[in-house]
C-alpha cells in the first residue's frame, strides 16, 4: 500500500487562497488514477483559516489553524498537523510513504518517519531549487532527498546524486486523441498560460509581442507581473489578459489556439530541476509548442526548441508560417507518444519497482 503526503484542496478554493493549481491538479490526478492508495493532505500554508472540507474515501485533509496563521505561529500549526498525520499513519500501519516535494511544512513528518520509525520514505520531486548556502534548510532537504529510499523526478536536469530514481515528466490521465482534425492552423495567435513571472518568461513574451502588432497573444493565469501585463494590454491591442480561469473556461481558450508558448528562462536556478505541467498539457492537447528550454525527458517529442531571446522567437514563428500544413500536423499529433511516457500505468509500475 502506497500513501502520499501532499497539500491539495478542492478546485473551488484554489483561486481564493492563491494555491498552486498545477500542483493540486498533478497530485489529484495521481490519486484519482489509483497511483497511490491513500493521501494525507496538509492544508496549504497560504490558507489562513480552516475550510469546510469533508474527507474523501482516499483523502484525509489535515487542517489545523488553532493559532493565527502568521509568521512563526503558522509553524506551530504545521507541527500540530504533523503530529495528527503521524498518529494516523502509525495507527493505519502504513509503510510506503511518499512525499510530494520536501519543504518546511512536511519536513518534520518526513524526518520522524524516516529516522524514528521503520517506515520506508520516498520522494516525488517535482521542483527543487539548489541551495546557495552550505548551512541551510535547503541544503538539509537536499541531503534528505539524496538519502531517501527512492525518488521519482519529473526532470532529468538536476544536480542531485540520486541512486534509486525513475524520471516521469508528468501524468496523463485521459486517453490520447487518435487524430487531429486537419484544419487550417491559425499561425498568428499564441497562448501563454500559467504562473506569470520572470521565472516563466512573461517579460520576454510581452517584449516580443509589443514589437509585433501583426501577431496576437492571449495570456491566462496569475503571478507577480499581473500589473505589468495589464499596462501592456492597455497600450498594445494585440495583447489580451484573461486572468485566472476555472478549468472549463481555460480549456475553451486552449482549444481556440493552435500554438502555445513555454518561455522559461533556462538561466534561472528555479528552472534547473522542474517540469512545467503546461508543456505536458499543450502536447497532450496536440498543440504546436515553442519552448525556450529543451527537455531530455521528451526526447521523442517534436516541438520548437529555441534560445531565450526575441530573435529566436521570431525565427520559430517564421518557420511555422512557411512550413507546409501537413508537416505542422505531425507536430500536432503527439499525444499518443506522450501517453506512453506519462500514463498512470507507467506510474504504477514505476512505484511498484521502486518499493521492492
Amino acid at each position: 500500500m502506497s500513501t502520499i503526503i501532499c497539500s491539495i484542496i478542492p478546485d473551488t478554493y484554489i483561486k481564493q487562497y492563491n494555491v498552486s493549481q498545477a500542483s493540486c491538479s498533478f497530485c489529484r490526478k495521481l490519486i484519482d488514477s489509483n497511483v497511490f492508495n491513500f493521501c494525507y493532505s496538509f492544508l496549504p500554508v497560504t490558507v489562513n483559516k480552516k475550510l469546510k472540507l469533508n474527507n474523501e474515501y482516499n483523502i484525509r485533509y489535515i487542517q489545523i489553524r488553532i493559532f493565527p496563521h502568521i509568521k512563526s505561529l503558522r509553524y506551530i500549526n504545521s507541527i500540530i498537523e504533523t503530529v495528527i498525520a503521524f498518529v494516523h499513519i502509525i495507527k493505519n500501519k502504513e509503510n510506503n510513504i511518499w512525499f510530494y516535494n520536501l519543504d518546511k511544512q512536511n519536513l518534520l513528518l518526513y524526518y520522524i518517519l524516516k529516522y524514528l520509525t521503520n517506515k520506508k520514505t520516498y520522494i516525488l520531486l517535482a521542483d527543487f531549487t539548489p541551495p546557495t548556502k552550505k548551512y541551510s534548510i535547503t541544503n538539509f532537504i537536499k541531503y534528505l532527498i539524496q538519502t531517501s529510499n527512492a525518488t521519482i523526478t519529473l526532470s532529468e536536469r538536476n544536480n542531485l546524486n540520486l541512486k534509486n530514481n525513475i524520471t516521469i515528466p508528468g501524468i496523463i490521465t485521459r486517453k490520447p486523441i487518435k487524430s487531429v482534425l486537419q484544419k487550417e492552423i491559425n499561425k498568428t495567435s499564441f497562448l501563454f498560460s500559467g504562473f506569470l513571472g520572470k521565472v516563466t518568461g512573461i517579460d520576454l513574451a510581452l517584449n516580443f509581442f509589443s514589437l509585433h502588432p501583426e501577431l496576437n497573444l492571449t495570456i491566462t493565469g496569475r503571478g507577480e507581473d499581473e500589473e505589468t501585463i495589464i499596462k501592456y494590454t492597455q497600450k498594445y491591442t494585440n495583447i489580451r489578459y484573461l486572468g485566472f480561469l476555472d478549468n472549463n473556461t481555460y480549456m475553451k481558450v486552449l482549444n481556440q489556439h493552435d500554438i502555445c508558448l513555454n518561455f522559461r528562462n533556462p538561466n534561472l536556478a528555479e528552472n534547473k530541476n522542474n517540469f512545467p505541467s503546461k508543456l505536458i498539457e499543450y502536447i497532450n492537447s496536440n498543440k504546436i509548442v515553442i519552448s525556450t528550454m529543451k527537455y531530455p525527458e521528451l526526447k521523442d517529442i517534436d516541438y520548437y526548441s529555441i534560445d531565450y531571446n526575441i530573435q529566436s522567437i521570431l525565427e520559430a514563428i517564421q518557420d511555422i508560417q512557411t512550413t507546409d500544413e501537413l508537416d505542422l500536423l505531425k507536430k500536432r499529433s503527439q499525444s499518443n507518444k506522450l501517453y506512453d511516457i506519462c500514463s498512470p500505468e507507467k506510474w504504477r509500475s514505476s512505484i511498484k519497482q521502486l518499493e521492492k
